[in-house]
């Protein structure tokens, strides 16, 4: 009779099992994470063979090569994570930027290696990466002593990312007590934000749905499907994170136009940040928010402003990216570009997600306080996971005007070969990118855009395009003739009209050519002074207080342009050559 109670026992503890593995939704376990295994966010074990395979050939070798070099990079740096404290008082705001690059940095050296470890299985990587993993534990976690505060919800949400996702990729080089020791640490302290900060109404309220939203929720998802299964409160910040996003992230996140209010940039790394959650929530539950939401992951911002092919190194402001600063030029951009590719079978979106040939690279940026700390990104690591390469890149959409009321820009572009014209006008100010480089930049001359100067319309019949800005005053007029190759720039002004280059042009009176296929001419009006390292961009933060330590300052030309008789300036840009 105890025989038999206890056969009947152990078969219902079989038939438990089974349904666990086949339905675990009935248990309040997302389905696919049953197991729990590591890795589990992006790509699974027998998935991460078959992306180590692919470093033999094909584009993911291209990407994996750049991977590698800024992985070595990493593995020299004689220090590891360090913390840096608080100090009062602070009246410039230079001790919140030191803390906030320095932490940047750690966080993207420490993501960088975890993915060059994990598509390798590199042993350098794998022990650089764990003691970096463990480095943000023992130094960064420190910035959570104290009591809750929402200013300091958004680092704390980046920083236990970070270190989920790096517990993901290198749980094998983890001994089990380092991994406990993580746990742990991310318990208390995911518990703690999430009572005191993400059940608050300021975190939950639909106005509360902008970048800093996205940064912290995303965030806290990853932690959650990171540690579902080995934290029990992971369920709970899962379906907090799923309800915000469905509810506002994703319908509220991005204007009606596509456009994110805080500027270009932020539409870039909002979209990094819905990813990172959205992918790894499909990975783990096989829950899509990606096809039910397609109409808000909007990125006609993106392919209105990418102009250009970028090379390694340092970018200027809007080499690559039209209206953008340096640190968000088409490295910043391109990892999204080829995810939304593949996701919703964009051609175009791969297209000039490729035009980017430091994909894979960390990105270093010219924002460097005085004391060192530089503002780094990791997006090397996702690029090579996300790029599909087997989807054919091509430029193949008849749109090429783009009009985005919201935040008050307009795009026009010749084409979607790379180094073809690609003129944007934001708030007023005019940059044209022509032959893969900027042939004009206002932005940057004057601390405040004229007032007034807002864009009018765009008509485009495909063939001729004009786009009107600002008003009788200060009126800018741009024509662009794509069969002629030709840009017609007419601005009023009241006296001198004044703008940069980039590049080393040469200058023929009324003419700055650049090379054999890109040149501009004025047409009307004369330029009076043209000082080749006229202006020097000087980059501030904290509203202007802060002067970074710029690695690698530049010199561009600077040009002055007297208008004629009626006032108005006019100068031609032109491509020659076939495309």
């Amino acid at each position: 009779m105890v025989r038999l109670k206890m056969l009947r026992r152990l078969n219902c503890l079989l038939l438990l099992a089974v349904m666990w593995s086949v339905f675990p939704s009935a248990f309040g376990v997302a389905p696919g994470a049953a197991t729990y295994a590591h890795p589990r966010l992006y790509f699974n074990a027998a998935e991460q063979e078959k992306l180590r395979g692919r470093r033999n050939g094909g584009s993911s070798s291209i990407i994996w090569k750049n991977i590698a070099e800024s992985a070595d990079w990493c593995v020299a740096k004689e220090h590891r994570a360090r913390w840096v404290g608080v100090i009062h008082p602070d009246p410039k705001s230079e001790n919140l930027y030191d803390r906030f690059y320095a932490l940047a940095g750690d966080l993207a050296i420490t993501e960088h290696l975890s993915f060059a470890y994990a598509l390798s299985g590199d042993e350098t990587y794998g022990t650089n990466a764990r003691l970096w993993v463990l480095g943000l534990c023992h130094e960064w976690m420190r910035e959570a002593d104290g009591p809750t505060e929402s200013g300091k919800a958004y680092n704390i949400a980046r920083l236990l990312r970070t270190i989920a996702v790096g517990y993901d990729l290198t749980y094998d080089r983890l001994s089990r007590g380092e991994r406990q020791e993580i746990r742990d640490l991310v318990q208390k302290v995911t518990t703690q934000y999430f009572a005191d900060w993400y059940q608050t109404e300021a975190a939950t309220k639909p106005e509360f749905h902008g970048h800093y939203a996205v940064v912290e929720w995303g965030s806290l998802g990853v932690v959650a499907l990171t540690f579902l299964g080995e934290i029990p409160e992971a369920q709970d910040w899962l379906k907090a994170t799923i309800t915000k996003f469905e509810d506002h992230l994703l319908p509220l996140g991005l204007e009606k136009d596509g456009a994110a209010l805080e500027g270009g940039s932020y539409w870039a790394s909002t979209m990094q940040y819905r990813i990172f959650f959205m992918a790894a929530l499909r990975h783990v539950t096989e829950k899509d928010l990606f096809l039910k939401y397609g109409d808000f992951m909007n990125c006609d911002l993106a392919l209105a402003g990418i102009a250009c092919e970028k090379n390694p190194g340092l970018d200027q402001n809007s080499s690559s990216v039209v209206l953008q600063p340096s640190f968000a030029q088409l490295n910043y951009y391109a990892p999204v570009m080829v995810y939304l590719a593949q996701e919703y079978g964009r051609a175009v979106c791969q297209q000039v997600g490729w035009w980017d040939h430091s994909m894979g690279q960390l990105e270093k940026t010219h924002y460097v306080t005085a004391n060192g700390y530089q503002m780094l990104f990791a997006l090397g690591g996702y690029a090579y996971v996300w790029n599909n390469p087997s989807l054919r890149a091509r430029g193949n959409e008849a749109r090429l005007s783009f009009l985005f009321p919201s935040v008050d820009e307009a795009y026009v572009r010749s084409s979607w070969q790379s180094g073809d014209i690609v003129a944007g006008v934001g708030k007023g100010e005019l940059v044209v990118n022509a032959g893969g480089q900027v042939v004009l930049m206002e932005q940057g001359l004057h601390p405040e855009p004229a007032k007034g100067n807002h864009v009018q319309k765009i008509d485009d019949d495909g063939t001729l395009a004009k786009l009107e800005s600002g008003e009788e005053t200060n009126r800018l007029t741009l024509e662009l003739n794509r069969p002629e190759r030709t840009l017609r720039i007419s601005r009023r002004v009241a006296s001198e009209w004044q703008w940069s280059c980039q590049g080393k042009p040469t200058r023929d009176k009324n003419e700055i050519q650049w090379d054999a296929r890109t040149k501009l001419r004025v047409v009307e009006g004369e330029i009076t002074q043209y000082n080749p390292e006229g202006y020097t961009p000087i980059i501030t933060v904290a509203s202007g207080k802060i002067k970074l330590a710029d690695p690698e300052p530049v010199k561009y030309p600077l040009v002055t342009v007297k208008p004629g008789t009626n006032g108005v300036a006019t100068v031609e840009v032109q491509m020659f050559g076939r495309r």
